[in-house]
């Protein structure tokens, strides 16, 4: 079902698409192709929404901690704010202490998507994005499709462009098990299926090394409680004053790989997320704590809810041993991320 959330600031009306299948719901917005809620039952059969978000356009508009969205055209850093590709250097828009972060000054997060296709679990939305747009290269058509079945949320992802560009889209949906509105989610169980993850400097840049888990507080190979070692000294924590990393996801390359686990303690709810994906970045929302009212008019907290972003690993470009995340003109973008609920087996 399709209807109105509101208007644009230039008049331009953004539209809520209502998903259902079995006793799972969601919402997902043509503003930043936002997932807006995605409800599930837990162990007592009581309807939980667990994605953080906004009942209203206008917060959403207003908000920069990329709520729910489709981030791109490159998500998460890019050093310097630069790239070089075929030759050819392009500089970006510098939003993060001197580097480019998030697509830039106006990325996808901020665009409205156009619907292509809709069913009753299942809408695809469309957007363009022209040649030279934030100073990435190409005419870039970009499609995101979001099925909801009886079991998960799936978000598939397909694009072409007639120029080689770079591209690495992921959501950034905050997701709290216990219910978007119940506050620290420390207590909640984690598991990532990853050996080794990307050690950055002091601005979450990568620095280029990728370094083994074993023996750090970043190894989250075994199920464990987020709070664990969420204020550790070490310095991939401490820098970022609580987990913002990207883990190496375990697995044939672009193979449909777990790549984590999560618990709510009371909830029961289990979400896992598979991925095409090389990479995870768990942000467990250390600057989330705002006045700004949120969904059913609560306020969220510092670590109030846990990003899940799977994506190519952070600027990739700048880094020969990294995954390459170029897109050549012709060749066909396509990566899958779903978001499995075991309502069962938890009890």
């Amino acid at each position: 079902m399709k209807k109105s959330f509101g208007f644009m600031p230039d008049g331009r009306e953004v539209y809520m698409i209502e998903l259902h299948s079995g006793k799972l719901s969601a919402k997902v917005l043509t503003y930043g192709a936002i997932i807006q809620s995605f409800c599930v039952p837990d162990k007592d059969g009581n309807i939980k929404d667990i994605v953080l978000g906004f009942d209203n356009l206008e917060d959403y508009i207003e908000q920069d901690k990329c709520f729910g969205c489709i981030v791109g055209r490159c998500t998460n850093r890019i050093s310097n704010a630069s790239f070089k590709l075929n030759g050819i250097e392009y500089k970006l828009y510098k939003n993060s202490q001197g580097n480019s972060s998030h697509g830039g000054k106006i990325g996808f997060s901020k665009k409205i998507w156009d619907i292509d296709n809709i069913s009753e679990n299942s809408v695809t939305l469309h957007l363009f994005s022209p040649d030279m747009e934030e100073n990435y290269p190409g005419d870039l058509d970009i499609y995101v499709r979001y099925t909801l079945t009886e079991k998960s949320l799936r978000l598939e992802y397909n694009g072409h462009c007639n120029k080689d560009t770079i591209v690495n889209l992921t959501n950034h949906a905050y997701f709290n098990l216990e219910g978007h509105e119940s506050g620290d989610i420390s207590n909640h169980l984690i598991s990532i299926n990853a050996d080794y993850f990307l050690r950055t400097d002091n601005k979450t840049v990568p620095d280029g090394t990728i370094v083994s888990v074993a023996g750090t507080p970043l190894d989250l190979r075994q199920l464990q409680p987020i709070g664990n070692n969420i204020d550790s000294d070490y310095d991939q924590i401490k820098w970022s004053k609580g987990f913002d990393r990207n883990w190496c996801i375990n697995g044939k390359l672009r193979d449909f790989n777990k790549a984590c686990e999560l618990i709510g303690p009371n909830s029961k709810i289990k979400l896992e997320m598979y991925t095409t994906q090389p990479g995870i970045q768990l942000y467990t929302g250390n600057y989330l704590g705002s006045d700004r009212k949120a969904k059913d008019g609560v306020t969220y907290v510092d670590r109030g809810g846990y990003a899940l972003e799977a994506q190519g690993y952070p600027d990739a470009i700048n880094h020969p041993n990294f995954p390459s995340v170029v897109l050549k003109a012709g060749e066909e973008y396509k990566e899958k991320t779903e978001y499995f609920v075991d309502i069962e087996k938890c009890e």
